[in-house]
């Protein structure tokens, strides 16, 4: 299932502000992790929108990540609202 294998996030200034996590237990604290790609934008902010994505720990996101596992994360900042929407891929 779709929902399985997906997570949606949108955070400002290092919060999660809102979040649809499908059957993955998303992190119980509201901080992004400053080793996810969403971090990068309220470290350094651009002055345009932008995009990254690659893989991060799965710790970054979810609560019950195992050892050593990885997702795929692709991050869109708008500088105008200050916000970062991320998507989450799970790899299985």
């Amino acid at each position: 299932m779709l929902n399985e294998k997906y997570a949606v996030l949108q955070s400002k200034d290092f919060k999660i502000i809102k979040s649809f996590q499908g059957k993955r237990s998303l992190v119980s604290f509201e901080e992004v992790d400053r080793k996810s790609k969403a971090a990068s934008y309220f470290i350094n902010p651009s002055v345009k929108e932008e995009s990254t994505e690659g893989e991060v720990p799965a710790f970054c996101w979810f609560s019950d990540a195992k050892e050593n596992e990885m997702v795929f994360e692709q991050s869109i900042y708008n500088p105008e609202m200050g916000r970062v929407l991320t998507l989450l891929t799970i790899n299985k």
